[in-house]
């Protein structure tokens, strides 16, 4: 998935951390090709702010630099986004709200939800970042979601973190990991994610507001249409793919729905370098990854999910994405399939 311009809710936070961060910050931060004045507009490339992002975490100077970035974005911070989840009924609808729009504030991010007898497990999708600049992304949202608990914590103080897990190793810094004291934590996993105790999902939250909550999802949604117009047309593709519950839907049928042709959208996806059913790939091993380790179905019942006919097939595809069968990586990854500690 690509798209041609960032959004830029939180460029100015991130350039305020650079600038607090060392001395002769400003050097560093013009060096980077960003403004000392955050009130100035920003337009970043994908391709750009990933070049930034590099420069910053190699530096070891940075190494904490997510920490440090999310934890200046509190609920204010998010605009209609954050007006809309302080306005929620329950943590559920906060949930089911987050996934839907969670990628107008950060792209790339993808949410989805395992909920067992007794918790509710959220795990993230990072279908872009790598490397430090995965764990940067990874790191503010932990920081920045731990704000948010805060603030809907005043609300119910029942609402409580069992546990949070990261899929990179145990940072150099892990000191700085604290501020998480009061949670469970777990390194190196299949995810990252949190998980949060399912009895208080459904309760109702005090000062909640309805009427303004329809207000801001809305205000949201015309935010979401505006973020999918800026989608290159494979992101357009991958997003319908995704959005699809009802299985993976054909070429044409995609087509359709970009009110385009088959062969129209067939040449559009080569002249960006791929094509519909390397985009498929990408989405069937996204999805078999989840429903193996953190859904926890046996392997027969993934294929047949994933609209494979044939469980050989099936375990041939997995062989490819992965390097190894789908009952290796269940056992590679053992009780760590979802932060289980």
């Amino acid at each position: 998935m690509s798209i041609k311009y960032l959004p830029i809710h939180y460029i100015g936070h991130f350039i305020e951390a650079l600038m607090e961060h060392r001395e002769n910050a400003h050097v560093f931060v013009r060096s980077l090709g960003l403004p000392e004045d955050i009130s100035k507009e920003v337009k970043l490339t994908t391709q750009e702010f990933e070049k930034i992002l590099k420069n910053v975490t190699d530096d070891k100077l940075y190494s904490d630099i997510g920490l440090k970035f999310g934890s200046r974005l509190h609920i204010a911070h998010h605009g209609t986004f954050g007006l809309a989840i302080l306005n929620a009924v329950t943590f559920r609808d906060i949930i089911e709200f987050v996934q839907k729009y969670i990628s107008i504030r950060i792209p790339y991010i993808e949410l989805s939800i395992v909920e067992e007898e007794h918790e509710i497990i959220i795990l993230v999708h990072d279908h872009y970042w790598q490397g430090n600049s995965h764990r940067f992304i990874i790191e503010g949202m932990t920081m920045a979601m731990l704000n948010l608990f805060f603030a809907i914590k005043s609300r119910n103080n029942q609402i409580a973190i069992s546990r949070l897990f990261f899929d990179y190793d145990k940072p150099e810094y892990i000191n700085k990991y604290d501020v998480f004291s009061s949670v469970d934590l777990a390194f190196n996993q299949a995810f990252s994610g949190v998980s949060i105790e399912k009895s208080w999902a459904d309760i109702k939250l005090n000062g909640s507001d309805q009427l303004s909550f329809i207000q801001a999802a809305k205000l949201c949604e015309e935010e979401f249409k505006q973020y999918n117009e800026r989608l290159t047309t494979a992101g357009q593709v991958r997003q319908i793919l995704l959005s699809d519950i009802d299985g993976i839907p054909k070429l044409g049928e995609v087509a359709s729905k970009l009110a385009t042709s088959s062969r129209t959208l067939h040449r559009e996806l080569q002249r960006e370098g791929t094509s519909f059913k390397h985009i498929i790939e990408q989405v069937h091993a996204n999805k078999a990854k989840q429903y193996l380790l953190a859904n926890n179905w046996p392997v027969q019942t993934v294929a047949d999910a994933l609209g494979y006919s044939d469980t050989a097939n099936f375990r041939r595809a997995f062989k490819r994405w992965y390097g190894c069968s789908p009952i290796e990586l269940k056992q590679r990854h053992g009780d760590r399939n979802r932060g289980e500690v």
